[in-house]
């Protein structure tokens, strides 16, 4: 592939870590500098940098539509009733 295309964006180590800042940094939602053991931000402010290893998904949990359905069972075996 050609690097020298101006439209290609360059990909750079950085960009792999994009959305990965400390739990601070996250916190007061600030560019975290990422560097290690601590970042500049937490440096200054002699906060604790703790970088979490993973982190939740946003989005339903597990087994959440499952759920859904069978409370929506529930509540169709249930109307029957109201309209006799």
């Amino acid at each position: 592939m050609d690097n020298d295309d101006p439209t290609q964006p360059e990909q750079t180590a950085q960009a792999s870590d994009a959305g990965l800042a400390c739990n601070c940094c996250r916190k007061r939602k600030l560019r975290c500098s990422r560097e290690t053991p601590i970042c500049e931000h937490c440096r200054k402010t002699g906060q604790d940098c703790v970088y979490e290893t993973k982190r939740a998904r946003p989005g339903m949990k597990g087994g959440a539509i499952e759920n859904v359905h069978k409370r929506l069972g529930a509540v169709n075996a249930h109307l029957p009733r109201y309209y006799d």
